[in-house]
């Protein structure tokens, strides 16, 4: 039934055309062995309790993996993030069984606190750094300080946050292919951001704990391997669409870093100092918008 039911999910997450509204659902299938049908959406103000119950529930069992900021925070946090169409969930039937934190980052300010103290990528060496040819992802290492040379170049980033699924339903396809649906929504807004930023690159950010990051030179290591995937027709179509060539390789980096840790009975919404924190690392894979070469021409 497992592998029946993986096939069956694996096949009705449609692919969504670019610029798809981000509020429509991206795909519907009734499931007779369930009941239900199973949908995906950007998450609306009637998601949120779902959400919350989702996370008080279950995800509160995998605290030392994703960011769970303490129980009195939790819905406003999520309505939060719902309110800047940065959520995003999957629901079988009525129930929401996943969600996904991800967005375009267009504050300075809050973009330099992610860089700077969340994921430590700005102003830290990289553990660990490369270069992988598209489309196989072949690595070649690269030194730290051409790894930092992203941080001095108009870059767009976008950053890639919690996530969880119902234990129940995982291995089934439903965080990868709800990522790629999030991608694909807010396409438009990275390229109206790569057009006023007149950026040179295209980033995706994002942080892992040690057990979810495989091993520490394997820059494809644990969930950063489906996270690439995932990055890659996504830059080709911010690429295409900004009139640039399709990227033919991209840069990735580990900084370390922590996940930011709360406690969930605290009265106030403040991180735990670093030694009460998960260890992990700051991860970015990026990669160069170049003009398309009849453009460069008719400069």
């Amino acid at each position: 039934m497992k592998n029946m039911n993986a096939c069956i999910l694996n096949m009705l997450f449609i692919c969504c055309a670019q610029f798809t509204v981000a509020s429509e659902i991206f795909a519907m299938c009734y499931m007779p062995e369930l009941d239900h049908k199973l949908t995906g959406r950007q998450a609306i103000d009637e998601d949120v309790d779902g959400v919350v119950d989702l996370i008080n529930n279950y995800a509160e069992q995998d605290h030392q993996k994703i960011v769970l900021v303490p129980k009195k925070f939790r819905r406003d946090y999520i309505q939060d993030a719902v309110t800047k169409k940065r959520l995003f969930v999957a629901c079988l039937g009525n129930r929401i069984i996943a969600y996904k934190k991800l967005f375009c980052v267009t504050d300075e300010q809050e973009l330099d606190d992610l860089l700077s103290n969340e994921l430590r990528i700005k102003g830290t060496n990289p553990v660990v750094s490369g270069v992988c040819a598209l489309p196989n992802l072949v690595k070649q290492n690269i030194v730290p300080e051409v790894a930092q040379l992203v941080n001095v170049m108009p870059v767009t980033y976008v950053y890639t946050g919690a996530d969880f699924t119902y234990p129940g339903y995982r291995g089934m396809g439903i965080n990868p292919q709800l990522t790629k649906y999030a991608l694909n929504a807010v396409t438009e807004t990275v390229v109206k951001e790569v057009a006023q930023r007149k950026s040179t690159h295209l980033a995706l950010i994002n942080g892992l704990v040690f057990s979810n990051a495989g091993k520490e030179d394997d820059l494809l290591g644990g969930r950063m391997g489906g996270i690439v995937r995932a990055f890659m027709p996504f830059a080709s179509a911010v690429a295409q669409a900004s009139g640039c060539a399709a990227p033919c390789e991209l840069m990735m980096s580990r900084h370390y870093a922590f996940k930011p840790t709360f406690d969930p009975e605290a009265q106030e919404c403040k991180p735990l100092p670093e030694k009460e924190s998960v260890p992990g690392y700051g991860c970015l894979v990026a990669c160069a918008l170049k003009r398309a070469q009849a453009d460069e021409a008719g400069k």
